[in-house]
């Protein structure tokens, strides 16, 4: 039993990996002026794609940048456990807290 949930989270570990990995070679992370909903000036998280030679090509918020994850790694896990598992990840990469093995930090 315990061998398997070893299995089951260096798996996820691996997985949240590619993600981390495809992420830091794609986009870079910023934040943008916005207003909020009382019409306020705000900061709202993005994303920047990049090129392979590293130039900006499209800015993403985080919806966007979840459904493009969605459709890179369609097949990364059942879809009952995957758009769970992508926005974990996505949030905690945004944040910083995921390790260079695919581990999430506190």
């Amino acid at each position: 039993m315990l061998n398997a949930m070893l299995n089951e989270q260096f798996d996820y570990c691996s997985k949240r990996k590619l993600i981390k990995d495809f992420l830091d070679s794609n986009f870079q992370k910023g934040t943008i002026d916005v207003m909020d909903d009382n019409g306020c000036p705000a900061k709202q998280n993005v994303v920047v794609m990049l090129t392979q030679d590293k130039k900006p090509v499209r800015t993403m918020d985080n919806k966007q940048l979840f459904y493009y994850l969605q459709a890179q790694f369609k097949n990364i896990l059942p879809e009952e456990d995957r758009d769970g598992f992508i926005k974990d990840t996505m949030v905690a990469w945004y944040d910083g807290k995921l390790d260079k093995n695919g581990d999430i930090q506190s």
